[in-house]
């Protein structure tokens, strides 16, 4: 009997919206369409994904939803995962692949960045600073195309000057304040916008995780009445609320301190992701290099071969020719 074949869309470079009913989905990013069956091995699975969306496979992470639970992420770390899948599929014929960095590098990549600091008593609005100065790494003007620059990548809203340059599941994007923090729940507390340090979150004891997202807050922050079965961060509880608003007065366009927190917090989170993506080009600038030092000297050698057969091909050509020539002339005198 053939193997059950199903068809993976498999997606990266978007970001996931939670829904009103807590589900998720998935917007934006590239698609593929692959198809697998019990048999496919995760390491085939997962070179012909890094080739699709240029990927390395260690830093890879894969992961689906099932049909019957939309709001859990599962991933796939082994081939029984892979294997899995395919029986939790059931009737169905595709199944959704989210493909993604993987948590331990966006871990590693996060741990140098510091903490924010308590701030001291401030007044209510602070003149707006441009980006471009909190975050100076661009990316490739090539991936990032000049008539798009005023509008942010996830929400489409023009922010002008509130746009940070950020890597994110890949690919290199523009996005204002309040996307950069809701693509990066799990790296902060969503009352207090204050950073983890070492990107660690704090004892479980310490926390309260929400139920629909992978925003954790601090205890000691959110409200009394939470309890941890049941709690929702501020954006699962108001969808409508954002991390960031601006006023514009007569005076001039001014933000509010609490926004100001969170254009900081999201500053230092483009500011990391822009690290990792150097680290990242500079070691693949890196390994291409020692495979063109590689391939030349392997060409070298086998130019050096091809010097050193010639003679002796030539040689033995000479030998031949002059064999045949004595041949001939023997027959010819025998005639």
């Amino acid at each position: 009997m053939a193997a059950r074949k199903i068809i993976a869309v498999c997606q990266s470079g978007g970001e996931f919206v939670t829904n009103k009913d807590g589900s998720l989905s998935y917007n934006g990013g590239e698609a593929y369409a692959i198809d697998i069956d019990e048999q496919t091995k995760l390491n085939d699975f997962k070179t012909e994904l890094a080739e699709m969306f240029n990927f390395s496979v260690e830093s890879m992470t894969i992961k689906y939803l099932l049909p019957e639970n939309k709001r859990t992420l599962i991933t796939i770390s082994k081939d029984k995962d892979l294997q899995r899948m395919i029986s939790f599929l059931g009737e169905s014929k595709t199944s959704d692949i989210f493909v993604m960095p993987s948590e331990e590098a966006t871990a590693r990549n996060m741990s140098n960045m510091p903490a924010s600091r308590p701030q001291s008593p401030k007044p209510s609005f602070l003149p707006l600073l441009s980006c471009r100065s909190i975050n100076s790494r661009s990316a490739p003007e090539a991936t990032m195309k000049r008539d798009r620059q005023s509008q942010c990548g996830g929400c489409r809203a023009e922010e002008r000057f509130l746009l940070h340059n950020i890597r994110h599941l890949g690919t290199y994007r523009r996005l204002c304040t309040g996307c950069v923090l809701k693509t990066h729940q799990g790296l902060f507390c969503p009352f207090c916008l204050q950073l983890f340090e070492d990107a660690r979150p704090p004892p479980s004891d310490q926390r309260l995780m929400c139920f629909n997202c992978p925003s954790i807050s601090h205890l000691s922050c959110a409200p009394s009445s939470a309890h941890s079965s049941s709690f929702l961060c501020p954006t699962c509880s108001d969808p409508s609320s954002s991390f960031f608003n601006s006023s514009s007065p007569e005076s001039g366009r001014l933000i509010h301190r609490e926004s100001a927190r969170a254009l900081v917090a999201a500053a230092r989170i483009a500011a990391a992701a822009m690290t990792k993506a150097a680290v990242i080009a500079r070691v693949e600038a890196e390994r291409r290099a020692k495979e063109a030092i590689s391939a030349k000297k392997r060409a070298k050698e086998a130019l050096e071969q091809l010097t050193r057969l010639a003679p002796k091909e030539k040689d033995m050509e000479k030998r031949n020719y002059t064999g045949l020539h004595n041949n001939n002339k023997k027959k010819l005198k025998s005639r």
